[in-house]
C-alpha cells in the first residue's frame, strides 16, 4: 500500500513472537514471549540482561583458564580461528572476569553490562579509589569513561560532567526517599 509515494508496512501484531521461541532447534529451551504488562516486560528484560552478564562472565572465565593452560601461541590461534569474536573482545571479557573475581567491587554493585564493567576494570588503583563511591548497578558507560577523565592531569579542578551530577542527585533523592519511607515504617510500627 502506498501513501504519498511511500510504502506503508503492515504493523506487527502484538502476539507476533508468541510461541515462536519454544525450542531453538538444537534442543535448548527458549523463552516463550508472552506480553502480560509493562512491569512484567521490564522484569523479564532485566532478568535476561543479568543472565547475559553472567554468561559473559562465564565466557571470560573460560578464556582466563584457557589462556593460563594452553601452550604459548595456542590460545591466540584458538581465539583468532575458532571463536566468534576478536582477540580484543576476548581480552575485554577476560579483563572483566578477572576484575569481578578479584572482589575489588562486589558484583551486586556493578552494572550488568560487561562493557561498563570493562571501563571500571581498566581504571588505575587511584582512579578506582576515587570512583568507588559512585559505582552502582545503573552506572552508564559514559559515566564510567568520565572516571578516567576526572583523573587526567589538570582535571582535578575541572567540574564533573553535568549528566553525572544529575544522575547522582537523582540517586541521592531516591536514597533519601527510601530512608524517609523506612523511618515512617519504624515510626508506625513503634
Amino acid at each position: 500500500m502506498k501513501l504519498d509515494g511511500k510504502v506503508k508496512l503492515p504493523r506487527p501484531t502484538p502476539d507476533r513472537y508468541a510461541g515462536l521461541f519454544a525450542d531453538d532447534g538444537a534442543g535448548r529451551p527458549q523463552e516463550v514471549i508472552t506480553f502480560h504488562s509493562r512491569t512484567h516486560t521490564v522484569e523479564k528484560i532485566k532478568a535476561l540482561w543479568e543472565r547475559a552478564r553472567d554468561d559473559f562472565l562465564a565466557i571470560g572465565r573460560w578464556l582466563v583458564v584457557a589462556k593460563e593452560r594452553m601452550e604459548h601461541g595456542e590460545y591466540e590461534a584458538m581465539v583468532r580461528a575458532e571463536l566468534p569474536f576478536s582477540p580484543s573482545r576476548a581480552r575485554q571479557l577476560r579483563t572483566v572476569a578477572e576484575f569481578v573475581d578479584s572482589g575489588r567491587i562486589p558484583l551486586e554493585r556493578l552494572p550488568p553490562a560487561d562493557s561498563v564493567i570493562y571501563e571500571i576494570a581498566t581504571l588505575s588503583d587511584d582512579e578506582l579509589a576515587a570512583a568507588e563511591p559512585d559505582i552502582r548497578p545503573d552506572l552508564t558507560r559514559v559515566e564510567a569513561k568520565a572516571f578516567k577523565k576526572r583523573a587526567e592531569p589538570g582535571a582535578q579542578n575541572a567540574l564533573p560532567d553535568r549528566a553525572v551530577l544529575v544522575r547522582r542527585i537523582e540517586r541521592l533523592k531516591q536514597e533519601l526517599a527510601n530512608a524517609q519511607a523506612q523511618l515512617t515504617q519504624i515510626d508506625q510500627g513503634s
